[in-house]
């Protein structure tokens, strides 16, 4: 996201429509790709309540999880 944008919730409200439209679809968990050096995106998935999942080592990009 521009960085004039962060901090003013649009991310999260993004994220919350995203998942909501997955579960009245069916779906159960989600997940996403997002880089290793790309930190403050980790942050945010982690602090909407996205868990790496093992991934391998060679790879730029980690795999970011959630089960609702």
């Amino acid at each position: 996201m521009n960085k004039k944008f962060r901090g003013k919730g649009f991310g999260d409200k993004l994220i919350k429509r995203f998942e909501n439209t997955g579960i009245k679809k069916g779906y159960v968990s989600f997940y996403l790709h997002v880089y290793k050096s790309n930190r403050a995106a980790i942050k945010f998935y982690k602090r909407n309540g996205y868990k790496f999942k093992e991934a391998k080592k060679k790879i730029k990009y980690k795999i970011m999880t959630k089960t609702i």
